[in-house]
């Protein structure tokens, strides 16, 4: 495997899911993927490590969270300021 290639499992209710395109199954299991370790990732640090712009990635997180494959929920730093949106995938 290349050192920028990261193991990607797509289970297969998503997978078969007509309303997802391609870009969207991919995402789906690239967050799996980082939940697995624990990791937050940035909307830019996914675009760079699945070769695709921001703005897709942004499409596919509403597209996931539209058809409830992933829970956003807000986040606030000590001075409530609005963060980026926790991910989590369902």
């Amino acid at each position: 495997m290349h050192p920028n290639q990261v193991p990607i499992f797509i289970t297969q209710d998503v997978f078969f899911n007509a309303s997802l395109d391609l870009t969207d199954k991919i995402l789906h299991g690239y967050l799996g993927f980082c939940a697995a370790r624990n990791e937050e990732i940035s909307v830019n640090r996914i675009a760079v490590a699945l070769g695709l712009s921001a703005n897709t990635i942004r499409k596919s997180l509403r597209s996931l969270y539209e058809l409830d494959l992933i829970n956003r929920s807000p986040r606030y730093d000590t001075d409530g300021t609005r963060l980026t949106d926790k991910v989590e995938v369902l």
